[in-house]
């Protein structure tokens, strides 16, 4: 059984890996990024009884395809060792460049705006 821990920052969240519908050996955990910012995946827990703890982080900006980060070979355990190239993957984008008919706000900027009209509501009552 496998999980996945998402972090941004200071903040982690913890899923389940799940078969993906229809295709075999391959695993999904859904979730909906809010904040464009650098996520870092950690996905752990054992294969067959052997333990898996392996992290990964998003390249911002996204990678060259075909550009390879690491061509290393790493003994994840007794019975695993990973070879090989591997590239990597760009961090979630801002919605607002791609929302249309209006632009997309973020929870963040909604709660931006309402702190920014409560702090000029009070000035005004005063």
């Amino acid at each position: 059984m496998l999980k996945v821990e998402i972090s941004a920052g200071a903040k982690k969240k913890v899923l389940a890996l799940e078969p993906a519908f229809r295709e075999p050996g391959h695993y999904e955990a859904a979730f909906y990024p809010t904040v464009q910012t650098t996520h870092n995946y950690r996905i752990f827990g054992n294969v067959s009884g052997v333990p898996v703890d392996l992290t990964f982080t998003c390249a911002p900006g996204g990678v060259a395809e075909g550009k390879a980060l690491d061509n290393s070979t790493v003994k994840i355990s007794d019975q695993i060792t990973r070879k090989g190239l591997t590239s990597g993957f760009g961090c979630p984008e801002s919605r607002s460049d791609v929302s249309f008919p209006e632009k997309y706000e973020s929870n963040l900027e909604l709660q931006n705006k309402i702190s920014q009209l409560e702090n000029r509501a009070m000035t005004t009552n005063k």
